[in-house]
This record gives structure tokens, sequence and C-alpha cells, in this order.
């Protein structure tokens, strides 16, 4: 009999020793540590940030953003003010090339810089933002501004003055408003997650952009402006258009020089030489002196 209850003692310990123990609440285990709880919205959310978003961009989107934007302000800030005052202020034979060329330099600088812009702006859902909006405009008048002056280089197609004022004053529109695009620019950048422009570049822009504006119309408006005199006398109806007179001032045919030589006797000059605006098309004396008539028939 005592030998039966030392077996059932045994027995009954064997068995709570094999009993699997439960975890408790609180104390550290494995278990707790590698479980994971369910995901909520706010959880969801916080995770969408720069991180994860570059996680499906290029390793050079980087590099774009600023190629973007040092490719946009050299364009603005530097070739296309360029071009338009070096047609004001230089008189040199193919002077019209000569800016031609570098405003489609700076077309094909800004071209680049858009396509950058475009692809950054598809990644990040910007494409209908402020900055991009104004970019399309600027572009597409950089883009008419060729077409409207191609009556330049082809004398079969009619000169006509009212392309030419359109073509000067888009242009300049273009330019201020490719100006401040950059400006709208920063802000974009600001609203995105990520590295942001420093203030210093923002200034420093700013200051940049400014200067050119104000030399740009002080050179190209101001100054042309007060250099023009007006005339005493109309030209006679046998005399050129004013257009001719630029066209073969550039050209310099000299068959058109000689035209202008028969005309001027029948015109009252009073100037010693004649300066041209090419890009507008008008001529005005520059040194005047006394008036002196010329007549057809003398007696």
């Amino acid at each position: 009999m005592a030998a039966r209850r030392v077996l059932n003692a045994l027995l009954l310990l064997s068995s709570i020793q094999a009993t699997p123990t439960v975890p408790v609440p609180g104390a550290s285990s494995s278990w707790l540590t590698t479980t994971k709880p369910s995901a909520t919205p706010e959880s969801t959310n916080s995770m969408q940030s720069w991180d994860a978003l570059t996680g499906h961009l290029p390793y050079s989107f980087a590099d774009a953003r600023v190629a973007h934007a040092l490719l946009g302000a050299l364009a603005f800030l530097f070739i296309f003010p360029f071009g338009g005052i070096i047609i004001k202020v230089w008189r040199h034979r193919h002077i019209v090339w000569i800016h031609a060329a570098i405003q489609v330099f700076g077309l094909v600088v800004y071209i680049i810089c858009g396509v950058l812009g475009v692809l950054m702006g598809y990644r990040v859902h910007t494409l209908g933002r402020y900055h991009a909006v104004t970019g399309y405009v600027v572009l597409t008048c950089l883009v008419i501004q060729p077409l409207l002056k191609l009556h330049w280089f082809h004398s079969s197609i009619p000169r006509v003055a009212f392309f030419m004022h359109i073509h000067l004053w888009l242009g300049r529109f273009a330019l201020m408003l490719g100006i401040i695009d950059g400006a709208l620019g920063f802000r974009v950048s600001d609203s995105l997650p990520g590295p942001h422009w420093s203030q210093s570049w923002r200034i420093v822009y700013g200051i940049i952009g400014g200067i050119v504006w104000i030399v740009y119309v002080g050179v190209c408006i101001v100054w042309i402006e007060l250099k023009k005199v007006p005339r005493a006398a109309p030209i006679s109806p046998g005399a050129p258009p004013e257009d001719f007179i630029a066209m073969a001032s550039q050209l310099g045919r000299t068959e058109s020089e000689e035209t202008l030589k028969t005309a001027a006797v029948e015109t009252v000059v009073i100037a010693s030489s004649v300066e041209t605006d090419i890009e507008n098309g008008v001529d005005f004396p520059t040194k005047p002196r006394r008036p002196s008539r010329t007549f057809w028939n003398r007696h």
C-alpha cells in the first residue's frame, strides 16, 4: 500500500514538470518581441516620408534637381539677357545671326531644364503646380519666338512690322516670367520632403535676377529710346521703307545702298549719319547738324 502511494506521488510530480508554462504578459520573452502589432492608418501615413519616396526614384534624382535649377538660372540670368542686349549695342554686319545663335542656344538649355523638370514632376506628382504651369507658358513663348523672326532671313516673305513688335515684347515677357518662375521653383522645393535650398541661394538668385532685369530694361528700352532723335521731315514717297533700310544695313547689299543714295536726294537730310535699330527695323539720326536743302532741279 505504501509503495503504491509513493509511486502515485512520483507520477504526479512528473506530470507537473511536463506541463508547458504559459508566458506572462510583461515579462521578457522572445514571443513578445517578435509579435508585430496590426497596422493602423496613422502608422501607414507616417511611413510616407522622403525615404519611402526616394526608394522608387533613381539615385540621380538629387543631381537632376540641382541641374534643373542651374540650367534654368543659366538660361534666364545670362544667355537670354545677353542675346537681347547684344543686338542693341553691337552694330555688326551679321548681328542678327549672332543674336539668333545665342537665343537658340539658350532655348536648347531651357528645353533640357524643362525635360528634367517634367521627369521629376512626374515622379513627385507636381506637374500641375504653379511652377510647372508657368514653365509651360515660358517654353511656349520661347518656341514661338523664332517663328516670328523668320521673315528676316527670307526676302520672299513679306516683312511685317507687326510681327517685329510681337517678337520684341514677347521675348521681354518670357524673360521676366522665366526669372519669376525660378523664384517659384524655390517655393515648390520647400513644399517637398527632403533637403531644401539654403536661404543664401535664394538671396543670390534674387539679387542677380533683379540686377539682370534692371540692366536689360535700362539698355534695351530706356537707353535705346533716349538715343532716338525724331526726324524733322518725313521721307518722300519715293524713298524705301524703313524695314528695307534695316535689312540692307545688316546684309550690306551694294545695290540697296545705291537705291538709298538715290532716294536721299529727294529727302531733306538732317543727320550726318544714321544708326539703325535692327531688331525694331527703325533707323534714326545720331549726329544732328544744321539743316540743308537739296533741290531736284536747280535754276
